[in-house]
């Protein structure tokens, strides 16, 4: 295993095929990977705490889809946009449970 690279050190580059690839991007391909309603139910609940419906850093259950209905339910801290990576991690996102996920994923071009 000495000799084998480190999966990520390069493949994280592949992210370059976009030009001007943004951090925000780099999040939202990667909620991607569970699957659309998993980016739609981050993205709910951090638009919740922007419009002030919700209290920040505040565990909720974020509900998303994929054009047919809601099928994918989580259980994260609520935080800002802006405080995604925070130094402070009890301000940071975090995605404790996953209720429930589809198996099949509708992927989005």
């Amino acid at each position: 295993m000495d000799n084998v690279p480190y999966v990520f050190h390069n493949s994280v580059m592949e992210a370059a095929r976009w030009p001007n690839t943004s951090p925000e991007r780099l999040v939202k391909e990667t909620l991607y990977c569970f699957g659309q309603g998993m980016k739609v139910a981050v993205d709910v609940a951090l638009t919740a705490v922007s419009c002030g419906y919700v209290a920040p850093y505040q565990d909720v259950i974020g509900v998303g889809g994929s054009g047919k209905g809601a099928d994918t339910a989580i259980i994260l801290r609520a935080t800002y946009p802006a405080s995604l990576f925070d130094k402070d991690p009890a301000k940071r996102l975090e995605i404790k449970e996953i209720i429930a996920m589809p198996i099949s994923k509708k992927w989005w071009d």
